[in-house]
């Protein structure tokens, strides 16, 4: 009896503890948010100035602060632009800003100089001493303060609420304006707050007094009598109890960050905190868009949150997985075939969330650029000017993403990290096959271990797209490894070599190895008995483009002879198809496939093979 009874025992207790074991490496939280660094190129570009702005013509900007020991948290709303349906801003460092004009009449900030500079926004400010618990309150301080000619605006200071008047280019310009902008307001200015004035003392001396600002003069009054007052600005008392107002100068605070309106140049708020970060997003169905001078900008779904690093800006967006999906799936695939839009969804959500213990980035888990591949959302939008969604992200791209949600490719009980590009011209790659390194210690090629996801196969649902074609002489192919070598990390060994065997041109192309899919993986670069070898997919076409960069090769699916002689003229003609690296899912086979009736999960397991089990997390 025993022995019938422990085999299912021991089966149960083996169950529980992979679902333990999976469980411990899987999240459990189907929707989680994502982090993706917005300016970036290979590594992260600081600014002193983005310009953020709703996709909807009719939206408004939310500002929020968030905990800055917990970024990816939900923001709490402490400003809206609702009431002036401001649509775009400049988020800013707090230093002296120049809003230029461009050749089309739209304008950007910078702190730099400029001779189409439209005016300076200046970075300091004269403070009102009173602080508010709650917006409202310090709105009805602000328009109290505006009422009376001068300009103001809202500032967020550690929790609190205050109002900061003028933008000022130097503290000694802000000062200047203590005394006329105190008279309008009915402000007292004194250096203390006066609880007992029997008891304030010079730190200096020692000596018993109240300092008193009155014009551009400071007056000294002794010997109060004992009690609480509120003095004029000629050292009078006015009131027996209270607190007087007083305006003060700020500016160039460190962690402060100005918004700027786009469209006036006047700023909107200001936010200074040690312990929260600024946060904005735009208004429900409406998009949020970023650019920088340098940019045409992008859309971002959910927020964007601006820290300082360094002594400028950084921006980082934080979006729910499937909300991010649905801006990252027709980007990288189309709009219409339903069932290569959901492989996709699964593969970028694999691609993403693998991220959440491998940040690329420091704290944040993807860029947007190809240095991530994913997150290319270049100009494409689900929702229209006017805060309609379009039809087509509507249709065929949410519902791919929405029946997905959850779904993951696994391997050993982690998210696997998968890739994918555009087309492989109908031959993949293991990861091993493509990507060698050059140990330059060893002077040697090393082979990385493969991942067993990512097969090596034919593909005949991908054969007919992005064909290349390009000539290169044999002094070209000697250029490229001598000269380009060295400004090339893939190729870095070529210039020594080239220069120990004291050839000049390259007489021939051999192919040593290719891939089983029939791609070649090592070549030598021959003269007589001289060889130059590259080893690795990715390498060989690092090299061809040598002569043509990003506008050369596509794709290391090189239709390479064993022997590859140069023609009568002494010309390599160098063909191929493909457009990508060749890992993973070809986006143009899954298209295709969907359209002969294959399911997502078919096309998943093709090119990503059966040690790939597709997961749910709930």
């Amino acid at each position: 009896m025993k022995k019938i009874t422990l085999v299912p025992i021991l089966i149960i207790a083996v169950m529980l503890f992979n679902l333990v074991a999976q469980s411990a490496n899987l999240p459990t939280d189907p929707n989680p948010t994502v982090s993706v660094l917005v300016d970036c190129s290979s590594t992260e570009i600081l600014r002193n100035a983005s310009s953020i702005r709703t996709q909807n013509k009719n939206g408004y900007l939310n500002i929020m602060k968030k905990p800055a020991s917990n970024p990816y948290a939900d923001g709490v709303l402490i400003y809206s632009t609702a009431d002036t349906m401001y649509r775009s801003a400049y988020a800013c460092v707090d230093q002296n800003i120049n809003v230029y004009s461009t050749v089309g009449g739209s304008t950007y900030v910078s702190s730099l100089s400029s001779d189409r500079v439209v005016k300076t926004v200046g970075a300091y400010h004269l403070q009102s001493s009173n602080l508010y618990n709650d917006l409202a309150s310090a709105k009805n301080e602000l328009d109290r303060i505006t009422s009376k000619g001068l300009t103001a605006f809202i500032a967020y200071i550690d929790g609190r609420y205050g109002v900061r008047i003028g933008d000022f280019t130097s503290s000694e310009l802000a000062s200047s304006k203590i005394s006329e902008y105190s008279s309008k307001l009915g402000f007292t200015n004194v250096s203390y707050s006066i609880e007992s004035a029997n008891n304030k003392t010079d730190y200096n001396n020692t000596k018993d007094f109240a300092s008193i600002i009155s014009g551009n003069e400071t007056k000294e009054v002794n010997n109060f009598p004992t009690g609480i007052y509120i003095l004029d600005g000629n050292g009078n008392k006015t009131q027996k109890t209270g607190s007087g107002s007083s305006l003060s100068v700020v500016g160039e605070i460190p962690n402060c960050i100005t918004l700027i309106n786009n469209d006036t140049g006047n700023i909107i708020m200001e936010f200074e905190s040690q312990s929260e970060i600024l946060s904005v997003s735009s208004n429900d169905n409406a998009l949020i868009y970023h650019r920088n001078k340098d940019t045409d900008g992008e859309c971002y779904v959910g927020d964007l949150n601006f820290t300082y690093k360094d002594g400028q800006i950084r921006t980082v967006n934080y979006a729910k997985t499937q909300d991010y999906l649905k801006i990252v799936v027709p980007t990288e695939i189309g709009y219409y075939k339903i069932e290569a839009l959901k492989a996709q969804a699964i593969a970028a959500r694999n691609f993403a969330l693998s991220k959440f213990t491998r940040n690329r980035h420091g704290d944040v888990m993807l860029c947007n650029t190809t240095h991530c591949q994913a997150y290319q959302i270049y100009g494409d939008y689900y929702i229209n000017n006017d805060g309609t969604l379009r039809e087509d992200r509507f249709k065929y791209v949410f519902p791919a993403v929405d029946e997905t949600i959850g779904e993951v490719g696994v391997y050993n009980n982690r998210i696997a990290e998968i890739i994918y590009a555009d087309s492989f011209g109908g031959k993949s790659l293991t990861d091993a096959d493509a990507w060698y390194a050059w140990d330059s210690n060893k002077g040697t090629y090393v082979r990385p271990t493969p991942n067993p996801y990512y097969p090596s196969v034919t593909d005949p649902f991908d054969t007919t797209k992005n064909a290349f074609s390009f000539d290169y002489s044999k002094q070209d192919l000697y250029n490229m490894a001598y000269n380009g070598g060295a400004n090339n990390k893939y190729l870095v060994q070529f210039p020594a070599q080239i220069a120990a065997m004291g050839i000049s041109t390259i007489e021939q192309i051999d192919v040593i190895r290719r891939s089983e899919s029939g791609i070649p993986i090592e070549i030598d670069l021959v003269n007589g008995n001289n060889r130059i070898q590259i080893k690795g997919a990715i390498n060989i076409l690092q090299f061809f483009r040598l002569k043509a960069g990003e506008a050369g090769a596509k794709s290391p699916n090189f239709n390479l002879s064993d022997v590859t002689l140069p023609n009568a003229d002494g010309i390599f003609t160098i063909s191929g198809m493909g457009w990508g690296h060749n890992v993973g899912m070809s986006q143009t086979g899954a298209m295709n496939r969907s359209d002969a009736g294959q399911n997502y999960k078919d096309i998943l397991q093709f090119y990503y093979s059966t040690n790939l089990k597709i997961h749910k997390i709930s």
